[in-house]
């Protein structure tokens, strides 16, 4: 996907979302080096975001709902790569910073 469908999808996903997990999920992968990084390493980066103690991140919803979160085209934003065990946003090509930025800016507003 391109930065616009990329944008389109984001915007697209605020009614699917029951819990801000999703949305604090998205931006992680947004933050990490070459917008994808490993489950574990979300896993533990979302721990400290949760607002509740009891609640274990291992088997959260987030995990297949990201998967499965399709786009207004059809295509899915992010893929796992059960081998590697590695969340990856669907790019065509690398997004500039200033891009990146526009999409954490979205992401922000999900979470409002």
């Amino acid at each position: 996907m391109n930065f616009e469908e990329i944008q389109n999808c984001i915007k697209a996903v605020k009614p699917t979302m029951k819990a801000l997990y999703k949305g604090q999920l998205l931006k992680l992968i947004l933050e990490s080096e070459n917008l994808q990084d490993s489950k574990a390493n979300l896993q533990e980066k979302m721990e400290l975001l949760k607002n509740d103690s009891s609640y274990n991140m291992g088997s959260c919803p987030v995990w297949i709902a990201i998967q499965t979160q399709k786009c207004p085209s059809g295509e899915k934003l992010v893929s796992y790569n059960k081998e590697t065990k590695v969340f990856k946003m669907n790019t065509d090509n690398a997004l500039t910073n200033a891009q990146k930025s526009k999409l954490l800016v979205i992401v922000g507003d999900l979470l409002k």
